[in-house]
């Protein structure tokens, strides 16, 4: 029996249309920014021709109508990820190198992180009863206080600030004169949030969340942004800083040659001390490639939700090291010993403090022989006058302009936060190329070599860049 006829009294809902794709097909984009990459970054002849070749495929629109190049970027960025991979593993095994392909669908979906990850074939959100949970984990986590104290706010003057939780939301909150175990809806808390923010101007909010030593930033578009001190700096990066030579005693460590090599980097211990996002993706893509990861944060620090652990932790070994006492620096000093590479998401200043910068490494290199390389990581980037602040993704999405361009792209005039974590993942992938990087520097001149990357870097390069800063037409 077929369906009845609607009443005339049902109301006529107009059907949905995604925009039109206009642009250029983001394959074609994909190979016209890894060409241009070139400019941006050191890369070696063997690995140029890799990447020159590499074949991209899928589907020509982006899998998400966004304002900006993201996924012609990432699939751009795999497919220089996968050139140097492919590179140091025709070095290790002898044979000759595999071409290099890159479906730019998949490469898209790889920015969605945690919200594909599957246990036993089941959504993660179905089997979160699986995952233990974290010891120093708040419940607080899981209360809707939590994600509302990390979102845009129209302030007084009608700015718009980006407050942050952090990893201690509890703090932030109570800050705000709120009581942290609020027991109200997702409404109810954005309102007693909002009604904090509301009654400040955006000045007053940042020089609120500067003084305590939380994240938090003004919305700034483009235009503000590169007329502040922070932005004129910032507008003389580009996507890759180049490796610094630390130092220049030790010898070039080969990559050594072995029938028993299964993946680019078999035998190359990396040590990680990072918190959220965009550092334990270094290491994660650095584990897919082999590497032994030993990833460490000390036991009473709020370390990113359970439910992100299966994949900022995969393939990784996580134990507990307290630099606060003798006895961490003890076993980070042991660990050092025979780590290849030193990943940290530290601001600049922070390791010297903990006892552990470039000079301590320097000695330890130069004492057993074999340098390292290091990549650090952070938000607002290593040089400038506000590279010591604390920040997340979506405060470098905000304060950069990006944030402005995507709600206006929407329809809104308001800044809106894209909703995947594009900007950590795709950083996280810029750092896993600068330690791939430097392990092929290492090999060829010895000494140490230290390379940052920042989130800020990324929204930057994608905003200025003459191949990068035209948005997707849609």
């Amino acid at each position: 029996m077929g369906a009845a006829p609607p009443s005339p009294d049902t109301p006529r809902v107009a059907p949905v249309t995604m925009p039109v794709f206009k642009g250029t097909p983001i394959p074609k984009e994909a190979m016209t920014i890894l060409t241009k990459l070139f400019d941006d970054i050191e890369v070696p002849a063997e690995v140029k021709v890799l990447a020159e070749n590499t074949t991209f495929t899928g589907t020509p629109e982006p899998i998400l109508p966004l304002p900006h190049k993201h996924f012609a970027i990432a699939s751009a960025l795999q497919g220089l990820y996968g050139a140097f991979a492919s590179h140091i593993m025709a070095i290790r095994t002898g044979n000759s190198p595999a071409s290099v392909s890159v479906n730019v669908d998949h490469a898209g979906l790889s920015l969605t992180g945690v919200m594909l990850v599957e246990l036993d074939d089941k959504p993660l959100c179905n089997a979160l009863k699986q995952i233990p949970k974290v010891p120093a984990e708040d419940p607080l986590w899981y209360l809707p206080i939590k994600s509302v104290v990390s979102t845009v706010y129209r302030c007084s003057d009608g700015v718009y600030f980006h407050p942050h939780g952090s990893l201690n939301p509890r703090f932030t909150i109570a800050s705000m004169g709120i009581e942290p175990d609020l027991e109200v809806d997702q409404q109810g808390a954005r309102e007693a949030v909002g009604a904090f923010v509301e009654q400040r101007t955006a000045a007053e909010m940042l020089q609120w969340s500067v003084g305590l030593g939380i994240p938090g930033d003004v919305c700034l578009r483009p235009a503000e942004f590169d007329n502040t001190a922070h932005g004129r700096v910032a507008s003389t990066w580009k996507l890759f800083t180049p490796h610094a030579h630390l130092e220049d005693f030790t010898p070039p460590i080969r990559l050594v040659k072995s029938p028993d090599v299964k993946r680019p980097l078999d035998g190359i211990k990396v040590l990680e001390m990072t918190r959220v996002v965009a550092g334990p993706a270094i290491g994660r893509h650095l584990a897919e490639l082999g590497a032994t990861v030993v990833r460490f944060i000390a036991s009473h620090l709020p370390d990113y939700g359970f439910y992100f652990q299966p994949d900022f932790n995969l393939g990784k070994r996580a134990v507990h090291i307290d630099l606060r006492t003798e006895r961490g620096k003890a076993q980070l000093r042991h660990l050092l010993q025979d780590a290849d590479v030193f990943v940290h998401g530290y601001r600049p200043g922070v390791t010297d403090r903990l006892g552990f910068g470039d000079e301590v490494l320097n000695q330890i290199a130069v004492k057993r022989g074999k340098g390292f390389v290091v990549v650090s990581e952070n938000t607002y980037g290593h040089e400038g006058p506000w590279a010591w602040r604390p920040g997340f993704q979506q405060i470098a999405d905000v304060v950069s302009g990006l944030a402005w361009e995507t709600g206006e792209a929407c329809g809104q005039d308001a800044p809106i936060v894209p909703c995947w974590p594009i900007t950590d993942y795709s950083t996280g992938l810029m750092g896993a190329i600068a330690v791939l990087q430097g392990l092929i520097k290492r090999s060829r001149v010895g000494g140490s070599w230290h390379a940052p990357v920042s989130l800020l870097q990324y929204v930057v390069s994608l905003l200025l860049t003459a191949i990068l800063r035209t948005k997707t037409e849609c």
